[in-house]
């Protein structure tokens, strides 16, 4: 079964009780992102979208790619070198009429986009929550962490 947004926020939640220290500054989550607003009928709202400035802008975090119905398609990382919008940006271009155009070959189209922030002090963490999400949340397009782009 295919985990959902609030299976993701729970195992979140998990990751920081029981793996960090009370006192680290904590992760910036959310708010949701919608790629493609123009669409009617989506099981979330978002209170970003398509082409807003990505929410946790220019910061180290983990990114998530949900479908129409809220289910979690693919969870990445941004590395220590790169931002999670840098990362997003590889993925999403503009289309025809300035729409969200996606990059890759995705097994299940998705719809919204969920961003964990990391704080710049512990950025190595991103490494870490991402390992600890794809082993708890089954996704359609992980494949060892990895999704096709071509």
């Amino acid at each position: 079964m295919i985990g959902t947004l609030s299976e993701l926020k729970g195992k979140v939640e998990e990751y920081c009780t029981r793996y960090r220290h009370p006192e680290m500054a904590e992760f910036n989550s959310g708010p949701l992102y919608d790629l493609f607003p123009e669409k009617e009928n989506g099981a979330l709202i978002a209170e970003h979208r398509w082409s807003d400035t990505w929410p946790s802008n220019g910061k180290a975090g983990i990114y998530t790619f949900i479908d129409g119905e809220g289910r979690v398609v693919y969870i990445g990382k941004s590395s220590m070198k790169s931002s999670v919008s840098a990362r997003l940006n590889s993925y999403c271009k503009y289309g025809p009429g300035k729409i969200c155009r996606l990059i890759g070959n995705w097994k299940v189209q998705p719809r919204y986009v969920w961003i964990i922030g990391v704080p710049a002090e512990t950025a190595f963490e991103a490494a870490a929550l991402e390992e600890f999400l794809i082993r708890e949340i089954t996704t359609s397009d992980n494949k060892n962490g990895i999704l096709v782009v071509r």
